[in-house]
């Protein structure tokens, strides 16, 4: 930008523009590669018998004031009739056990009153976010399209791919980092085997808390597998076993079910050869054993794989005590035939032998992510494996493997993960266990945590405390605002103060009918809508990860739909504008996700968008500015000792190219080349008083020296700009008459 004024000659002023930026690379996404041996899916929707419950019925949580003793919190636990179950290590606070015969509220309400109590509240439940609906099949149209743009991750993954420095903590129901054996629910055991004596194949389990009759728990997704070779069979093919069961029916609506199926791909799909649910009584009240022969003929001449599977759903059933019979299902005196004899024969009086139960694996497409080591609050081990499927969706929006030609893509997928499981298998937790998970992310390193989940509850204690330690120790906590559809957001999303609350949208950018709105919404991602086809692909719009189905070995591509879903592109969004500026605080990070955002709806932020739609491009694209006037300016022949002031229509106008943007200014001294004008707070001999302002009325800045820097103005966005006037008061005395020039830079950087 070149400024002109004349003394005796015109006296030229040079003023030159220093854009700041970012390292740029060049990045090729593999686009269209695909497994093709998995299938794409829709999660399907699983109905509710009744609205979940808000907290958990006979525990409430307490935390004893500093100072108080021992003998006095065991005094007052005593009198009240409750026992310890759970201490924090992280926050200190207590889950207490309360007897069938207390009300929750009222409890709390005395515990309150107590002068040894610093806080008492209900346990309250946080559910994972994740909509489901039926299936169909789409595209990751949500991180980029040519119609509407997703959040523009091709132009963002030519910038920053993200860094394994910085690790995104994922709570969630786990993720599946690792090959590692599942918790035993098919296990051999005498219970009531078939014959009274000897031992059977039993999904269930005997827990201690369940004060009646075994049974079973919610969400399991549980297998026993075995391979048969057909290739040689002859004749009619015969499966046979005794079995029996019984898994919940509630108002004529199945729930949970067993299922017996077939598989001649390696397991990559099955089909269900028999299907269960209710009871397998037999004329009596209690369950009874019964026969159940399956033709495989149709299968001779070909190697296949054989298993009984125990789908439970995520509402509570028959595990909270009151059984009526043993739950699950049993499998005994397994037998396949052809017209030579008897194949194989187990009476499960030898062990597991051959058979494959339930076991983790490695997503396929998180291969090549890195991790760092997690926990498991639901189980209290280190293997936080997700039996759910909800958390591997989750990390693979965040960090799934890319540019491997395997299936799809991660935001930010050169970030680790930390996989930090809260919810159970259910897609349930309570506030105890998400809180102690926020403080383990913080502790070990995150610096980054995301959260799709919540509960409708607030927690100014227990939850709260723990968001507000993570943003107190410069983590960034982002976190699902909800899918009801209602005018606030659930919690912790809801703390405005500590968490960035993300809401969501569909393929049209529009808001998902789901998504919650209101007054602590921050920002929207693409959450997705399954039950339309907005880009008219023939398929669903959902968000695509790859995640397991029936059991954590079924892989597959699903799509699923929630702000569950638009969080972690947020989250991703953050991990790449922190690999950029490891610095940054929260603050810092939530200003560069909302500055950059898309507006959506009313101008600036509103309560059905917040601040817009995450724009990944935006939030790591390097600084761009320009100068939209000539950058000449002529102030004419001045005296010495006179003050002279670019006006309206001398002034120069700075645009933001790509921001937002700081704009900061500096000068150089005046020089003819040999003689200069030094800077000062007021003019004098060879010395000028040399003012800036973004405004006709002021306030106006002096240069004073060569080495400070000066503030023009802050926090501007693309497209916004900025106007510079300049001031010169002359020196009152001049070694020279020469021209004289003096460089003005213009610093553009990042909030």
């Amino acid at each position: 930008m070149n400024h002109k004024f004349k003394m005796s000659k015109t006296l030229k002023i040079l003023i030159l523009i220093l854009i700041g930026s970012g390292i740029v690379f060049g990045f090729g996404l593999n686009k269209g590669a695909a497994l093709v041996e998995l299938p794409l899916l829709v999660k399907e929707e699983t109905p509710l018998k009744a609205p979940r419950p808000l907290y958990v019925p006979d525990e409430i949580i307490v935390k004893f004031k500093t100072g108080i003793t021992q003998d006095l919190i065991e005094k007052f636990l005593q009198e009240q009739k409750v026992s310890e179950k759970y201490e924090s290590k992280f926050a200190k606070f207590k889950v207490l056990k309360i007897p069938a015969t207390k009300i929750i509220p009222q409890l709390v309400e005395i515990f309150e009153a107590s002068p040894l109590i610093e806080y008492a509240e209900p346990n309250y439940y946080a559910y994972a976010t994740m909509v489901p609906n039926d299936p169909y099949y789409s595209y990751q149209w949500h991180f980029d399209n040519a119609t509407t743009g997703g959040i523009q991750m091709e132009q963002a993954w030519d910038i920053e791919t993200g860094d394994a420095s910085i690790t995104v903590a994922v709570i969630d129901t786990g993720v599946a980092y690792e090959n590692y054996p599942a918790p035993d629910h098919f296990h051999i055991d005498s219970y009531q085997a078939y014959g009274g004596t000897g031992n059977s194949w039993w999904c269930g389990a005997n827990i201690a808390a369940w004060a009646t009759e075994p049974g079973y728990g919610n969400g399991w997704k549980d297998y026993l597998k075995h391979s048969f070779d057909l290739t040689t069979a002859i004749g009619t093919v015969t499966f046979t076993y005794q079995y029996r069961h019984d898994l919940e029916v509630t108002a004529g609506v199945a729930y949970d079910k067993a299922y017996t199926e077939v598989s001649t791909d390696g397991g990559a799909s099955w089909t269900i050869l028999k299907t269960y649910t209710g009871n397998s009584r037999v004329g009596g009240t209690r369950v009874a054993w019964k026969a159940e022969s399956i033709d495989l003929t149709g299968y001779a001449g070909q190697d296949v794989l054989v298993r009984f599977r125990v789908y439970t759903d995520g509402t509570f059933s028959d595990e909270d005590g009151n059984f009526d019979s043993d739950g699950a299902l049993f499998v005994d005196e397994i037998k396949l035939e052809d017209d030579s004899g008897t194949l194989f024969y187990d009476d499960v009086e030898s062990g597991t032998g051959t058979w494959e139960t339930t076991k983790y694996e490695q997503a396929p497409d998180l291969a090549g992510t890195s991790f760092v080591a997690g926990y498991d609050f639901i189980n209290s081990d280190t293997h936080p494996n997700d039996d759910n499927s909800h958390g591997t969706h989750v990390a693979g929006t965040v960090a799934q493997t890319t540019n491997n030609s395997l299936g799809v893509a991660g935001v930010a997928f050169n970030t680790t993960i930390m996989p930090v499981k809260v919810l159970s298998g259910a897609g349930s937790g309570t506030y105890q266990n998400v809180a102690d998970g926020i403080y383990y992310a913080v502790n070990n390193g995150a610096k980054i945590i995301n959260m799709s989940l919540g509960g409708s509850e607030p927690s100014d204690n227990v939850l709260k405390d723990a968001v507000a330690y993570a943003y107190n120790n410069g983590v960034t906590v982002l976190a699902a605002c909800g899918n009801d559809n209602v005018s606030s957001c659930i919690y912790p999303a809801a703390y405005n103060a500590y968490v960035i609350a993300v809401g969501a949208t569909q393929y049209d950018e529009t808001k998902a009918p789901y998504s919650n709105y209101g007054s602590s919404l921050d920002i929207v991602a693409p959450g997705g809508n399954t039950g339309v086809d907005l880009n008219g692909d023939g398929y669903p719009d959902g968000v695509l990860q790859n995640t397991f189905g029936n059991t954590p070995v079924d892989w597959a591509y699903w799509f699923y739909q929630g702000t569950s879903m638009a969080t972690p592109h947020a989250a991703g969004t953050a991990a790449l504008i922190l690999a950029q500026n490891p610095t940054f605080t929260p603050d810092q990070v939530r200003q560069r996700l909302q500055t950059t955002a898309e507006d959506k709806g009313a101008s600036g932020w509103d309560q059905y968008y917040g601040w817009g739609i995450v724009d990944a491009y935006r939030a790591v694209a390097p600084i761009a500015i320009s100068i939209t006037t000539d950058g000449i300016v002529n102030f004419g022949i001045v005296a010495l000792g006179e003050a002279t002031t670019t006006g309206e229509a001398e002034k120069e106008i700075i645009r933001i190219d790509s921001g937002p943007a700081n704009l900061d200014v500096k000068s150089t001294v005046f020089s003819d080349n040999g003689n200069t004008w030094n800077l000062g707070l007021t003019n004098g001999p060879n010395q000028v008083k040399w003012e800036f302002t973004s405004s006709t009325v002021g306030p106006w800045t002096t240069f004073a020296t060569t080495t400070a820097i000066y503030s023009l103005a802050s926090g501007l966005a693309t497209n916004a700009t900025s106007s510079l006037y300049l001031k010169l008061t002359m020196p009152i005395e001049t070694s020279s008459s020469a021209q004289y020039s003096s460089t003005v830079t213009i610093v553009a950087t990042a909030p």
